[in-house]
């Protein structure tokens, strides 16, 4: 667009300011004096002027946002630029809220600076166009498109950045986002024209970077999954090894109760051998302290179980939380886990119940090989069966008293 075309003589003042617009590096200006191409003005003179909007790599002026893009490409739009319709300044951030098109061509800008920050697009400066490289080749997307695309470019590109930027945050995985979301902008690619890639990135950027992210999202999903499957398989292995060594030890210990207790009960003396008081008790409280023994290590291993069962089931709910899709491929080794953790738990209840019925069998038989303690153990007996009832007597003649006053 030209600013200014005259044929006239000028003042020392216009002179002047012509003259500085010509040394300016951000404007064209074209003399001439009867046709021919000069390079100093003189007042009073006629002269034929031409002047072109400020364009320069620092500044430009321009009629509209179309004009800006059809003199300089999206990554090198100057700083400093002005458009006349509508009004807007770039150096003047207090103007309030910007124009839709002039959001829509700062959003583009931004975009494709962060495209080429996180290389994700490059350069090709011969090509005039960015490129994205894939394992499939590479894609070129012109710098430039048909007049007026900025009209179709997407008023959500705010959430494409914010996608960009949240995605991008961190270095993890970095390869791999990559080349997931260059996989995506050359897929979104295929399907157009050269000339109109600009403007379909700009129009779907919300969409394909979405895409992007939803299939890294998915490859850390897969990712972790192997990582947990694979240490899940791990973990099963371990938990059947102390789960087997736990239920080789429920083995020993279920021989080990009833051949003591037979051993015990075939050791007690009868009354009239020789020390057969001092033995029954020695053989009684040894019953007692391995019974007691037993039962702490029943107990133990109760508590490993159940701490064992905790960390299974907590783990399946995640996987049914976390990663629901994949759970059935790894539901068996829960199962297979839970039951045996609950097949070992009911052995060891089993055995801790049938320790302590043993024990008080060994109880029963010393008590009758032991005179003096059977019949304190019946007096005793009889006491309290003797208390009892006179309680209960007791009680009852309360209740018939009662019920004969109302």
């Amino acid at each position: 667009m030209v600013l200014i075309i005259c044929e006239q003589s000028f003042g020392s003042r216009s002179v002047s300011l012509i003259e500085a617009l010509y040394s300016s590096p951000c404007t064209e200006v074209e003399l001439k004096k009867h046709g021919q191409f000069v390079t100093d003005l003189t007042a009073d003179e006629v002269f034929y002027v031409k002047i072109d909007l400020p364009k320069g790599k620092d500044c430009c002026l321009v009629k509209t946002a179309d004009d800006l893009l059809s003199s300089y490409y999206l990554h090198s739009v100057p700083d400093y630029h002005a458009i006349a319709h509508p009004r807007y300044l770039s150096w003047k951030p207090d103007q309030g809220r910007a124009p839709p098109i002039i959001e829509r061509l700062d959003a583009s800008r931004i975009l494709i600076q962060k495209l080429e920050e996180n290389e994700i697009i490059e350069r090709d400066g011969h090509n005039r166009s960015y490129v994205v490289h894939t394992h499939a080749g590479k894609t070129n997307v012109p710098f430039q498109s048909e007049r007026g695309y900025l009209n179709g470019v997407s008023a959500e590109l705010g959430s494409a950045i914010e996608v960009l930027n949240e995605t991008f945050k961190d270095t993890l995985h970095l390869s791999e986002k990559k080349r997931i979301f260059r996989n995506a902008i050359a897929d979104a690619m295929k399907s157009c024209d050269s000339e109109m890639r600009i403007r379909h990135l700009l129009k779907h950027a919300s969409e394909i970077l979405l895409s992007g992210r939803n299939n890294y999202d998915l490859f850390v999903s897969s990712f972790s999954f192997q990582n947990d499957q694979e240490k899940l398989y791990e973990q099963k292995r371990d938990f059947n090894v102390k789960l087997n060594n736990l239920l080789s030890g429920i083995q020993g210990k279920l021989l080990a109760i009833p051949v003591s207790t037979i051993l015990a009960i075939s050791q007690l003396k009868d009354v009239g051998e020789e020390s057969f008081m001092l033995i029954n008790s020695a053989i009684i409280f040894s019953s007692g302290f391995f019974t007691l023994i037993i039962s702490w290590l029943i107990v133990s291993q109760l508590a490993a179980l159940d701490s064992i069962n905790t960390e299974i089931t907590a783990k399946e709910k995640r996987f049914k939380v976390e990663l629901p899709r994949m759970f059935n491929e790894v539901e068996s080794v829960f199962t297979a886990l839970k039951s045996s953790c609950s097949f070992n738990t009911k052995a060891a209840k089993v055995i801790l119940a049938l320790s302590i019925f043993l024990f008080v069998l060994t109880f029963y038989v010393y008590v009758l090989k032991t005179p003096l303690l059977h019949e304190a153990l019946a007096g005793l007996y009889r006491t309290g069966t003797g208390l009892l009832s006179a309680g209960f007597e007791r009680v009852g003649g309360l209740i018939v008293a009662v019920r004969s006053r109302i």
